[in-house]
């Protein structure tokens, strides 16, 4: 039997989308409220729903019988929390999606205003969940999303996530413009959220979406998603060309996705390794994760009869 179980919620919906637990085995997690009963805390730094649906980051104590602190977050619009990390002083870190004109930004952010139709996000919580070190904007004149974030030890937070903006912010970019009908991208915020150390595009003239990142003891970025690009940018890769065939082609002749690993320099400047990763059929990378020797590895989706296998469990 698990060690606890519990529901967490109110009145409409709630969906717990990312998950982190610290040193002492609290848990963190962030997500989507559009219920205006959902369970938050005295002195947390927003009470109540503020639109459509909020952003929410809970903290459980190790037991999972207690709340330490639970807030929601957004503005007045549609917010979601997709993804959280913690740093080494339990600061929480979320990035996710907003459409609120007034989604709670804090002075000296990066960016203090929407770019666009919606844009991704980045938050950084105090430890005891009562205010914002810093929150901003994320995203150009179209829609961007924040889909994964990673904290490394000097408090920069890099995330990744899609774009469809021809002006998202790049800096120190391997790749400076849109690809194509969507994008992944990545982009450092230094510590104090108030500027991009880099921040690209990764993408060819097709559908790209990056949902996983994993940093290295180097800085090295680690990146897995999906493509539907025959060019997406690949180098010194297992699989150079673009395996998926047709998924719909009944209704609009929709291509396969393919899943793709990157693994770009600690400066965002370059590839040291971009490959597709998949068979004929559907495939898509959702996460990564890095091992001390700098070996990737991913998980995701496949409905292709001849994904790539070896030395397997389920061949």
């Amino acid at each position: 039997r698990p060690a606890y179980s519990t529901y967490r919620g109110g009145d409409v919906f709630d969906a717990g989308k990312g998950i982190a637990v610290d040193f002492a085995g609290n848990a963190y997690v962030a997500g989507v409220t559009s219920s205006t009963g959902f369970p938050s805390t005295e002195g947390a730094l927003k009470e109540g729903l503020a639109g459509t649906s909020d952003a929410f980051i809970t903290k459980l104590n190790a037991a999972g019988n207690d709340l330490v602190y639970s807030t929601y977050l957004g503005g007045g619009g549609t917010d979601l929390g997709l993804e959280m990390a913690l740093d080494s002083s339990n600061n929480a870190y979320v990035t996710g999606h907003t459409s609120s004109t007034n989604f709670p930004t804090t002075v000296g952010a990066l960016q203090t205003a929407p770019g666009g139709s919606g844009d991704a996000f980045v938050v950084k919580l105090n430890a005891a969940g009562s205010a914002t070190v810093y929150s901003t904007y994320l995203g150009g004149s179209s829609f961007d999303r924040g889909d994964a974030i990673f904290v490394d030890s000097s408090g920069a937070a890099y995330v990744t996530g899609l774009t469809d903006s021809a002006n998202f912010p790049a800096a120190s970019a391997f790749q400076t413009a849109s690809g194509g009908s969507g994008d992944a991208f990545v982009a450092k915020l230094n510590a104090s959220g108030s500027a991009l150390s880099y921040s690209t595009y990764l993408g060819g003239t097709d559908f790209n979406y990056a949902s996983g990142i994993a940093i290295d003891s180097s800085g090295n970025t680690y990146l897995a998603g999906y493509t539907s690009s025959t060019d997406f940018p690949v180098k010194n890769a297992m699989q150079g060309t673009f395996s998926g065939g047709n998924c719909d082609t009944e209704v609009n002749n929709a291509p396969c996705f393919d899943a793709f690993v990157a693994k770009l320099n600690p400066q965002g400047s370059g590839l040291l390794y971009s490959t597709y990763l998949g068979g004929t059929g559907d495939d898509r990378g959702i996460r990564i994760a890095v091992d001390a020797a700098g070996e990737a590895y991913v998980a995701g989706l496949t409905n292709s009869p001849d994904f790539p296998v070896a030395s397997a469990f389920q061949s």
